[in-house]
């Protein structure tokens, strides 16, 4: 399981005995055997681990630390997402995956978000440790751990009715931030991965395999296959000067605050190297089957269009990175199998899936300038 493993590795090492078929916890030299490991252990964790980022708060961010009231879990994914509460004020404090990203990685990812708010794109500004540091490390007996907090965002995520009204914004925000992505990807060359075709679908995809037996049958395999021959004939023949850079990667409305009615872009932690289209395309994730999404993605680009430049190749194209994107989704379903959020998808999404694919290759997704 994503939280147990996560949580492990932070404060506790974990043994089974196969032979006694029980497990051993080990947690500060002290051992202790579990018959229910699972709910047991994850009780038994969290109170420590709530004992371990409260001490490290304290010592590496001392002006949050000396107000610091309480700690609550917010969510995990690609990491854990806590609410630090403060009184009056509030922050967010992310734990990583380990090896999900390099300090080095997430340096930049903070230094983009930095000059993106510079530039007038609103996002959660990351909070600098005593030392002037945006990216801490908790010592933990399971390895280090890498730590970011970011200034809380008081708002609401965009409920469904305001999708229209939200996704017409967001081609402001989007477009306005290609422009400035234009201007500073040279800079983080080497410093945020590259998501390429390899990356997403490929054989060294960045969440593994689409595929599982007991979710696709042979006509669903085959329809698959198909969309992926095609999206790759696509992308050798799309070209352009303006086409590529450092994206956001996630920019769906569970990554967009409401705040004040303007948007405030947060999750930055997938930004990578990719084409501008493709982020286009990850704005949609999971709603690619809603019957209102073209509506949404066109009211996107009406307004990306008034701040940064299409043509009608890279409109062309866009159906079929939202099918990669989608495909790459399933992919991260099956790699997060036993998340919060994987376990609302189930077989009903799947189902949706291969019809959005199969609405995409016969060219009945409709998108227009």
């Amino acid at each position: 399981m994503v939280h147990f493993m996560f949580l492990k590795s932070l404060i506790c090492s974990v043994y089974i005995d196969y032979d006694i078929v029980e497990f051993i916890l080990i947690l500060d030299g002290q051992s202790r055997r579990l018959h229910d490991p699972i709910s047991i252990l994850d009780d038994f964790m969290m109170e420590n681990l709530m004992s371990l980022i409260t001490r490290h708060v304290r010592c590496e961010y001392p002006e949050i630390g000396r107000n610091l009231l309480d700690i609550s879990f917010i969510t995990s994914s690609e990491n854990h997402t806590y609410r630090l509460n403060c009184g009056e004020n509030k922050y967010s404090l992310r734990l990583q995956r380990p090896g999900y990203h390099s300090r080095e990685e997430i340096q930049a990812e903070l230094r983009f978000v930095e000059i993106l708010n510079d530039r007038n794109i609103k996002t959660a500004r990351p909070v600098s440790t005593s030392s002037g540091e945006n990216v801490s490390i908790v010592s933990a007996p399971g390895g280090d751990i890498l730590v970011s907090i970011f200034e809380w965002i008081d708002g609401e995520h965009p409920t469904p009715e305001k999708n229209l009204e939200v996704y017409g914004q967001l081609g402001l925000v989007m477009g306005t931030m290609h422009n400035i992505s234009e201007s500073i990807t040279p800079f983080f060359y080497d410093k945020r991965p590259s998501w390429n075709f390899d990356r997403i679908i490929g054989d060294n995809s960045v969440w593994g395999s689409w595929y599982q037996s007991n979710y696709v049958s042979r006509p669903q395999e085959n329809l698959v296959k198909r969309s992926i021959c095609e999206i790759q004939k696509r992308l050798h023949e799309y070209h352009g000067e303006k086409i590529y850079g450092l994206i956001h990667a996630d920019m769906r409305p569970t990554n967009i605050i409401v705040r004040n009615n303007e948007l405030v872009i947060i999750d930055f932690d997938d930004c990578c190297h990719s084409w501008y289209m493709f982020d286009i395309a990850a704005s949609a994730s999971f709603l690619e089957h809603d019957y209102k999404v073209t509506d949404w993605l066109n009211e996107l680009l009406h307004n990306y269009l008034t701040v940064r430049k299409l043509n009608q190749d890279d409109l062309d194209i866009l159906p079929y990175f939202i099918a990669m994107r989608r495909i790459q989704l399933m992919a991260w379903y099956f790699s997060h199998i036993n998340s919060d959020f994987a376990k609302t998808l189930g077989h009903e999404w799947f189902e949706c899936s291969y019809n959005v694919i199969e609405r995409i290759l016969q060219g009945e997704f409709n998108l227009s300038l």
